[in-house]
């Protein structure tokens, strides 16, 4: 049996619940004051915070593990799962799409937080490491001291051929001031995914085609890090 106590207000007296679910998390959204919480059977379950209200469940296609409301836009949420990184909805719950898989070396999500006022930036937890994601792309934002390089280095995208995201990895032996870029094959710059200062690192950066239109081709990227220079080719196959 699954207890819920709820109060109004502030605490001082709460109410018991033996309706409900097992739920592993619940969540206040600020926007609209519904209340909502991840049940252990994969569901969303939602209440307008009444207590004697019923509680609307919500399927979803993916294992939940946890869930944020943006307090800026409570339509949009983001809700990571237990091996299928970030999903996000815009439609407050009502459907989910990926939003981001590229986590390394695992993609159990146990905690997202959005950075307020950061437009679409978002922290995420794995169980392996922190990272900051924007705009489909990622960023480690901790890493571990014995995976740290001992020289710069940019890999071969993955997957290559790519449509729509493919990931670029790269290492930094120390702090540099980083760019990468990609072009195409007219030496046209198509998307600077990187432009500032890192810390000695791994790093995955994944690019997205989906709002800019690219036709199928050869397509080129550059990295630059201090004195080190790289350039490597990737093929976007519709």
């Amino acid at each position: 049996m699954n207890i819920l106590l709820t109060a109004q207000p502030e605490g001082y007296d709460f109410q018991v619940r033996t309706d409900l679910p097992p739920f592993k998390m619940i969540v206040f959204d600020e926007g609209d004051l519904w209340i909502h919480a991840v049940s252990y059977d994969n569901k969303i379950y939602c209440n307008n915070g009444g207590i004697t209200n019923n509680w609307l469940p919500l399927s979803n296609p993916f294992n939940i593990t946890c869930i944020e409301i943006d307090p800026e836009n409570h339509t949009i949420w983001y809700a990571g799962s237990d091996n299928s990184g970030v999903w996000k909805s815009v439609n407050a719950g009502l459907t989910f799409s990926p939003y981001n898989n590229s986590f390394t070396p695992s993609k159990k999500v146990i905690g997202i937080s959005k950075d307020i006022g950061s437009g679409d930036t978002i922290i995420v937890a794995t169980d392996k490491r922190v990272y900051k994601v924007w705009e489909g792309l990622l960023v480690n934002a901790e890493l571990e001291e014995t995976l740290m390089p001992e020289s710069f280095s940019l890999s071969q995208n993955f997957p290559n051929p790519f449509n729509p995201n493919t990931t670029i990895q790269y290492s930094l032996s120390e702090n540099s001031f980083v760019t990468l870029k990609v072009y195409d094959v007219k030496g046209n710059e198509i998307a600077a995914l990187v432009n500032e200062k890192q810390g000695r690192g791994n790093y995955n950066i994944q690019f997205s085609t989906v709002k800019l239109h690219l036709s199928s081709g050869i397509y080129f990227y550059r990295f630059e890090a201090g004195s080190f220079v790289e350039t490597k080719r990737m093929m976007l196959l519709k």
